[in-house]
């Protein structure tokens, strides 16, 4: 994590910025391994999970008091995300599960990600709000991957009780 204060003659005008990199290097590894090379996907469930946790820390009440701390601003002053930039090393398409995705017929599966745009209708710090962000996301990263199926698989996602999610 990385946060950029505003300098000090700025302090009232300036805005306090956060930069968060989560690295999974759990797919390098797998394809680094000799003898027991495997195939590793990352499961639709498990990136939204991840991204409504990053979401959650980020609006925590208690972070945004840390954050506004640091900055010396009231918290109602920290905004909450306004974007996500998700960058990957291999086309997003070879990352995720493919089960309940299907390729686009023309080859456009060439996207490393992108900057997905956080809808400021939206309150972050309400749960359902959170997860609408989320769900949103993964249908332009799917659509930007060449997958078609994200929003019948995330429909699909939510549908189920998380403490009966199937098997992978």
């Amino acid at each position: 994590m990385t946060v950029v204060l505003p300098d000090a003659y700025a302090a009232n005008h300036g805005v306090a910025q956060v930069q968060i990199d989560v690295i999974s290097r759990l797919h390098r590894f797998a394809a680094a391994l000799e003898a027991h090379k495997f195939d590793y996907f990352y499961p639709v469930p498990d990136l939204c999970g991840l991204l409504e946790g990053i979401l959650g820390t980020v609006v925590d009440p208690a972070v945004v008091a840390a954050l506004a701390d640091l900055a010396d601003v009231e918290e109602v002053l920290v905004a909450q995300p306004q974007q996500l930039h998700l960058v990957t090393g291999d086309a997003v398409g070879s990352l995720l599960h493919p089960e309940g995705l299907a390729p686009v017929p023309e080859d456009s599966s060439g996207s490393h990600g992108g900057i997905l745009i956080a809808n400021p209708a939206l309150d972050l710090r309400v749960e359902s709000e959170r997860r609408e962000q989320v769900d949103n996301w993964m249908q332009q990263l799917g659509l930007d991957a060449g997958l078609i199926g994200m929003e019948a698989l995330i429909d699909r996602i939510r549908a189920t009780p998380s403490d009966s999610v199937p098997a992978r």
